[in-house]
């Protein structure tokens, strides 16, 4: 019980091969042949023809630049380093006065990945320290005794029932 499978692909001859690696190569030709005639005319296309006098060549250079700036493709711009850093005076947002925001505060600044500048003065930022000091000092502080009675524990909570620590 053989079975013979039918294949829908069948093997080319040599002359086959030959015509199909003919036809692929002419193919190839041409296209080599377009893009030469395309690379011919942009070279003719891109001599510049010669001006008749200054005035014709001013006013075709004023034409050209206001053709550049209608065109809406990718331009290449040119790289511009931002400016060197100078000391820049600040307005406080506490306290309203005028403070210098140095150039090593803006390189340190700069050097941390901070986009935004200094906002407070010194004196705004030394009171902001008090006060923040002085709101976890004022926290509840009560005694506790603890579960082993060795001695006093101190807890930053009041106790309202008896528990022992």
């Amino acid at each position: 019980m053989g079975a013979t499978l039918e294949s829908p692909i069948t093997k080319l001859s040599k002359e086959e091969k030959a015509a199909k690696k003919a036809a692929k190569a002419e193919k190839l030709a041409k296209k080599e042949a377009k893009i030469a005639a395309k690379l011919a005319a942009k070279d003719v296309a891109a001599e510049p023809p010669e001006p008749v006098d200054e005035e014709v060549e001013q006013a075709d250079v004023e034409e050209n630049e206001v053709e550049e700036a209608a065109d809406d493709g990718f331009k290449v711009h040119k790289y511009v380093p931002p400016p060197e850093p100078e000391d820049e005076t600040l307005q406080c947002r506490d306290c309203g006065g005028d403070f210098i925001f140095t150039v090593g505060e803006q390189e340190f600044f700069k050097s941390k990945g901070f986009d935004n500048k200094k906002t407070r003065c010194a004196e705004a930022i030394a009171r902001r320290n008090v006060l923040s000091l002085a709101r976890k000092v004022a926290r509840a502080v009560a005694a506790a005794w603890p579960a082993l009675p060795s001695s006093l524990v101190f807890v930053p909570f009041e106790c309202t029932t008896f528990v022992t620590v």
